[in-house]
């Protein structure tokens, strides 16, 4: 299968879960699609870049990706900003403690799983690979 074949079925996936959140009391937007390889090195290494007097300036932060190789590189994975509907009003799930969000977010990401067998939901991956790397927003298809 082409890489396109393969980005054309995650798609469609992720227009299914976009669906389900609707029906679930939950509202998505897109974060995160593609990610050029200079962003995954920052990524990786734990760095950003801040504009300081008009100049770019390398400053050290967290590190936000276990890997080079991450599926948003091949448009295979999407970080979404995830709310959720309490009382008429809207909880963004990425700005409060991760594993708090987990408990939110798990019907999104067990729907997610169900959809195909390559489907991995951030919010499993300490489950799935025995590491303490929680990641909500990810969802992601993999080769």
């Amino acid at each position: 299968m082409s890489l396109s074949d393969k980005q054309w079925e995650f798609l469609k996936d992720i227009a299914s879960l976009v669906r389900f959140a609707e029906m679930s009391n939950f509202k998505l937007t897109g974060g995160e699609l593609w990610r050029p390889d200079e962003m995954q090195l920052l990524y990786y290494y734990g760095y950003t870049i801040k504009v300081n007097n008009n100049e770019l300036e390398l400053v050290k932060s967290v590190q936000k990706s276990k890997t080079l190789d991450s599926q948003h590189k091949k448009r295979l994975a999407e970080d979404f900003n995830i709310f959720l509907n309490i009382n008429d009003g809207y909880l963004l799930l990425n700005n409060i403690d991760l594993k708090e969000a987990k408990v939110y977010a798990q019907p999104l990401g067990d729907f997610w799983e169900k959809l195909n067998e390559k489907n991995v939901w951030g919010g499993n991956y300490p489950e799935k690979y025995k590491t303490t790397f929680l990641d909500v927003p990810h969802f992601e298809r993999l080769e």
